[in-house]
């Protein structure tokens, strides 16, 4: 039978081009996409099922010069230094730029990555078992010509089996379900109000949410008003499982045919799930007295995590359902706080997920035209894995991301909604990016702030990977360079990115513009806090560059309460921002009272003296004073409150002579009794 296959397979189709590498040529249509191609001659499965027979077409690859390689002995000299060249585990890392103008390339790692043709295995590297058994086959394929498929499931009996009373009746499936359903706004007399913030990841979030709360009104509207039978719901919900069973696209190139996935009758348990990740002015509903009423933030996060457990249940993971793990993380740690339990498992979650996807390691985009989809990616990428670091300064835990096996490159500094546009708008934008992959005429995007910030991030990485590694030998010099590395980076962010002062105080320009420039210098001030730490405790010789940090952080932060009106989007985040840049900055303020290490006017900054440090700490006592419970962080900044009041009250009230602590401040420790300054073992060593 083998025999008579292989027989056919030649002589009615030409033998299938190989590469250089011996596995099989992918089509011209999967190799520009970089999807997975099966290798079917005259026309692969992929291409038969998008109908695009016409465009199946197999190309040979330019031939490429192939250095002359020797084989080398374990026990030779070239092994021996080939394994001390090996970089160590604190060696400079820098993360994967954009490549606008490269040819495609992968890194050596991804070469040997097979591609996944299971979405139920999610993605197996290159030290995973299917590694051998996809060269044996490429290998197989090469010598006898035909093609080894493996066995697919049934899609109907997949169907079948969860399609089906006996699973969707279940009361723990079927109490989901209700619960969503019968939380989900009408949308006959519902709207989408988002404020405009460098966090809402771009304008196709607000444009999908749009279009889902349309087509519910339009399939599901009488059933979804203000009287819902369990009846009605259950063939919702049946609707939305079936749909939910289906893999989602994942190539699209723009971004009206990825929503078209999850939209209008491709309803899945993912896109009601995107009507809850709002925090606040996001969906509104009309209430019988005229005026628009949000959900409320208790049910948004209950329904949020039963979508996202449904969408598990009933699929193999997505970039959607990623995302809305990354929103459900975030909305967690604004409930209870970043070191909460709850916000670290759904990060866990999150992290899993990403890797699971593969989408950690993504290849490059072809340089000829980007692609929304894989761009989308590159944000989540980018996104979760600052989010990573985020946690990590915040609780001192260890990163759950390995910053050296994250090799998404950089996403495109091109805005979500020129991908809504036709591919003319998209190749404009893509040609106006410079060198590093930053659009050229001074836009701020969602993209642009994620950008920006992970490239902080991944240089923040390397410090955790410092400050946390006991055996850690560091020398002062590699600190240097890590520090001049952090200041290149930040010559190399367009000038829009950077905040200046007065801009502030400018109406025409946007507030999030502002925001988003705040947080990207914070993110600068505090790798720079952390590695004059660290150099500090390298028993360099303090010159008082830990001090003129300390006093930019405490400063900018006060910047979101001096300016509550005009920055009212990072309303949210006070609470963080307080204990994640101004509280160790105070705490060194604190410090510079009780022990001065100048007189009159600080050598490095002229705006920094006794009187000037006072003023901005009382500002800071009144900026915490304004945190008040239930907030997630309210009896973090009541403790940093305290220590700086009694900090304030010994320096006005004695003199420089005078002992510290008094005796009333013996029982309160000076370490805020929260590892802000102790993250990483600093306060105490």
């Amino acid at each position: 039978m083998v025999k008579a296959t292989m027989q056919r397979s030649s002589t009615h189709n030409p033998p299938p081009l190989q590469r250089q590498n011996g596995r099989l040529q992918a089509c011209d249509p999967c190799r520009m996409r970089k999807v997975s191609c099966d290798h079917a001659l005259p026309v692969c499965g992929r291409c038969l099922r998008k109908s695009r027979q016409r465009e199946c077409k197999y190309t040979a690859s330019e031939v490429r010069p192939r250095r002359l390689t020797r084989r080398i002995s374990r026990t030779s000299p070239e092994a021996v230094r080939s394994t001390e060249a090996v970089p160590s585990a604190l060696s400079p890392y820098t993360p994967p730029p954009s490549q606008t103008r490269v040819p495609n390339s992968l890194s050596a790692c991804q070469q040997h990555i097979p591609p996944v043709t299971d979405p139920g295995s999610g993605y197996l590297g290159s030290l995973s078992h299917s590694t051998v058994y996809e060269e044996a086959k490429n290998r197989l394929s090469t010598l006898h010509s035909f093609q080894i498929s493996a066995p697919l499931l049934n899609d109907e009996a997949k169907k079948a089996n969860y399609i089906n009373s006996s699973v969707l009746l279940t009361p723990s499936i079927r109490d989901k379900w209700i619960t969503v359903l019968r939380s989900v706004p009408r949308p006959s007399s519902c709207t989408i109000r988002l404020l405009t913030t460098p966090n809402n990841s771009g304008g196709w979030v607000r444009v999908a949410a749009h279009r889902i709360i349309k087509s519910l009104d339009a399939i599901f509207g009488p059933s979804l008003g203000i009287d819902r039978s369990d009846a009605q719901l259950e063939k919702i919900a049946q609707v939305l499982t079936e749909n939910t069973l289906k893999p989602l696209s994942e190539d699209n190139a723009d971004a009206n045919s990825w929503i078209a996935g999850f939209t209008s009758h491709n309803l899945r348990w993912e896109s009601i799930g995107l009507l809850f990740i709002f925090r606040k002015n996001g969906v509104l509903e009309l209430t019988s007295d005229g005026t628009y009423e949000e959900i409320s933030l208790d049910i948004s996060r209950t329904c949020l995590e039963l979508c996202i457990e449904l969408s598990r249940i009933f699929s193999c993971g997505s970039s959607l359902l990623l995302f809305l793990l990354s929103r459900k993380t975030i909305m967690e740690s604004t409930i209870m706080g970043y070191a909460s339990l709850s916000a670290w498992r759904l990060h866990a979650d999150t992290v899993a997920l990403l890797t699971f996807l593969g989408i950690h390691t993504d290849p490059q985009q072809d340089s000829s035209q980007p692609n929304f989809c894989q761009e989308n990616r590159k944000q989540l990428a980018s996104f979760i894995f600052m989010m990573d670091q985020t946690f990590v300064m915040f609780t001192g835990r260890p990163p759950l991301i390995n910053y050296r096996f994250m090799f998404m490159p950089l996403p495109l500094d091109i805005d979500d909604g020129d991908f809504f546009a036709d591919e003319a708008v998209v190749t404009h934008s893509f040609n106006g990016l410079d060198a590093n992959g930053w659009n050229t005429h001074g836009g701020i995007y969602s993209v642009s702030f994620i950008r920006a910030r992970t490239i902080c991030a991944f240089i923040r990485a390397e410090l955790v990977e410092v400050a946390l590694n006991k055996a850690a030998n560091i020398s002062t010099s590699t600190l240097l360079d890590i520090k001049s590395r952090q200041i290149s980076a930040m010559r190399q962010i367009p000038s829009s990115l950077l905040y200046k002062p007065r801009e502030i105080l400018d109406p025409k320009i946007p507030s999030y513009h502002i925001l988003a420039q705040l947080l990207v210098q914070l993110d600068h001030l505090q790798n720079i806090f952390i590695l004059e730490r660290l150099l500090l405790r390298q028993n360099m010789l303090d010159e008082g560059d830990l001090l003129v940090t300390s006093f930019e952080m405490v400063s900018l932060t006060l910047t979101f309460w001096s300016h509550k009106d005009r920055l009212l989007e990072a309303r949210n985040d006070f609470e963080w921002l307080l204990i994640a840049y101004a509280a160790p900055g105070g705490g060194i303020m604190c410090m510079e009272l009780l022990e001065p290490t100048f007189t009159g006017t600080h050598p490095k900054n002229d705006k920094i003296t006794r009187a000037s440090i006072i003023q901005q700490l009382s500002m800071l006592v009144a900026f915490l004073d304004w945190v008040h419970p239930p907030a997630p962080n309210a009896d973090l900044c009541a403790n940093c409150k305290a220590v700086i009041q009694h900090v304030l009250d010994h320096t006005l009230n004695t003199t420089i002579e005078s002992t510290w602590p008094p005796p009333s401040l013996d029982s309160l420790p000076l370490d805020f009794n929260f590892e802000l300054l102790d993250t990483f073992s600093w306060a105490r060593g």
